[in-house]
Parts: C-alpha cells; structure tokens; sequence
C-alpha cells in the first residue's frame, strides 16, 4: 500500500506520468496494473491510479491487448 499510495500521488491531476504524452514510463508500470481487474487488485482507494488506468485503457493498444487476452482465455 506504502508504493501504491506514493504512485497516486504522483499522479494527482496528471494523465500519464511523465510529460503530456504516453511513454515508457507509463508502458512500464501499466504492465503490472494492465489486468488489475482480473488479478483482483484493490485499486477502490487509489483514485488517480485509476484515472491513469482509464485515459491508457482508451488507447487502441490496450484494447488490442484487452481483446487479445480475453479471446485467449476463451478458448
């Protein structure tokens, strides 16, 4: 909890981590967080993780890769 509340806090009123743009910062830490629903990780009190979550599930990547996975575990 100690990383995860330090990690929202840098990410009050920001919508990527560095800059204005996506990078591999944001590329680097969404990987861990990418499925946190399916993982069943507790993002309820980390509001600004959950805003980074949602402005990088819009992009068509993640979509792509939301997509991908879900038809893997599909079959």
């Amino acid at each position: 909890h100690t990383v995860m509340s330090q990690f929202d806090r840098v990410l009050k009123g920001r919508r990527t981590i560095v800059g204005e743009t996506i990078t591999i910062a944001d590329l680097g830490l969404v990987s861990s967080l990418i499925f946190s629903d399916e993982a069943q990780i507790p993002l309820e009190n980390y509001p600004h993780i959950q805003n980074w979550l949602n402005h990088l599930g819009e992009t068509s990547w993640w979509l792509q890769t939301k997509q991908t996975h879900a038809e893997i575990l599909n079959k």
